[in-house]
């Protein structure tokens, strides 16, 4: 039987104190705008890694969901810590905030995703999160689901944010003929650039005679059309 869970390693010493926030944290699916997946922390080394325990396990309930699509279903989903919390996304998109010393759940979100469906992949790699400068808004966390949907949560609550697209959602199959709505499928997280969040996905579209194309899709986060949750650029080419 598959079990989806997260574990967290720890040293059996402290860390050293007066650590920087940003250095220990993962803000992007990356870590950074690159992708380089590099942590500057130095504590863990080839010369104590063998000492590392666990520390908490949180089982995250994929696996126990009543599904024709649980064998199709794997946990691939790199968890961001921004602002002293965890985020992390479960196989179906449901997203789960934890406190990364103790595991403790702080929040999770459901986006009911309809299982009943057919889909070629099942699966999320993660969520994004955006914080708008100036200070006007709360931290946002996005997620892309596999039936074409993005969703921004209230970082600290786990709410949708209902001034964002209808009620918290932004329908990225809108003005895509679609012969099923699995046909529409988001499985990485958005990518974040400034005030724009991007989606980009596989999809098979009636208006392309029933190929796959690669649609990316981009919403402002930020200002009036953010909080309309608009749609500005749908861009359809064919995969390479």
């Amino acid at each position: 039987m598959k079990r989806y869970a997260v574990l967290m390693l720890m040293l059996a010493f402290s860390l050293a104190p007066g650590r920087q926030k940003e250095d220990g944290e993962w803000p992007a699916y990356g870590r950074d705008s690159g992708g380089s997946r590099y942590s500057p922390l130095a504590e863990i080394n080839r010369n104590n890694v063998a000492r590392l325990k666990v520390a908490w396990t949180y089982r995250t309930g994929a696996a126990d969901v009543e599904t024709r699509l649980k064998n199709k279903a794997a946990f691939e989903a790199t968890p961001i810590m921004v602002d002293g919390t965890l985020y992390l996304s479960t196989p179906y998109g449901r997203v789960i905030a934890l406190d990364p010393a103790t595991g403790a759940e702080r929040w999770t979100y459901d986006p009911k995703v309809d299982v009943s469906r057919g889909y070629s992949e099942v699966t999320s790699r993660g969520v994004s999160t955006w914080a708008d400068r100036a200070g006007r808004t709360g931290r946002r966390i996005f997620i892309a689901t596999m039936d074409a949907r993005l969703i921004a949560l209230d970082a600290r609550t786990g709410e949708p944010v209902k001034e964002f697209g209808a009620s918290g959602q932004v329908d990225l199959s809108r003005d895509v003929k679609l012969v099923d709505r699995g046909d529409y499928q988001v499985t990485s997280p958005p990518a974040v650039i400034g005030d724009l969040v991007v989606t980009r996905a596989t999809v098979k579209s009636l208006d392309e005679g029933k190929a796959h194309v690669v649609l990316d899709t981009v919403c402002e986060v930020n200002g009036k059309t953010v909080i309309d949750g608009e749609a500005l650029i749908i861009a359809p080419r064919r995969p390479k």
